[in-house]
C-alpha cells in the first residue's frame, strides 16, 4: 500500500526538507500547508493521508488545540511531531514519533520509516 503524507509547518525551509525526504522515500504528499489555520481543515475525507508530520510550535496554537486536532484524526493515521523543544511533553497518546529540530536527514528518514512501518 502506498503511504500518503501531510506536512504542517510554518517554516517553508523545513517543509521543503520534509517534502524532499518523503519524495526520496517514495511517499506522496497529500497536503502541505504553512498556514496554522489550515491545520483544522485537514481532513481524511477530502485528502486521505497515512502519516501527519506536524510542527508542534505553530504560532497561535496551544497544545490543547493541537491535542484536540490530533484526537480527531482517523485512528490509523500515524502522527509525527516536530519540535525544537527538547523538554517536549506529549499532548496526545496518538503520537508515533517525535523529531527534535534541528534534525539530520538520515535520522529523519529512519524516524519516518519507523512511524509508517506496517504493524
Amino acid at each position: 500500500m502506498v503511504k500518503r503524507a501531510a506536512i504542517v509547518d510554518d517554516e517553508t525551509s523545513i517543509a521543503d526538507t520534509l517534502a524532499f525526504v518523503l519524495d526520496h522515500l517514495g511517499i506522496p504528499i497529500s497536503i502541505e500547508t504553512f498556514n496554522r489555520l489550515d491545520v483544522f481543515h485537514v481532513s481524511q475525507d477530502s485528502l486521505p493521508f497515512d502519516i501527519l508530520l506536524l510542527d508542534l510550535n505553530l504560532p497561535g496554537l496551544g497544545s490543547h488545540k493541537i491535542s484536540e486536532f490530533l484526537d480527531s484524526l482517523d485512528s490509523q493515521t500515524k502522527i509525527v511531531i516536530m519540535t525544537g523543544d527538547h523538554t517536549f511533553a506529549c499532548p496526545s497518546s496518538r503520537i508515533e514519533e517525535v523529531i527534535h529540530k534541528p534534525f539530520d536527514i538520515p535520522n529523519l528518514e529512519r524516524l519516518i520509516r519507523s512511524a509508517i512501518a506496517d504493524d
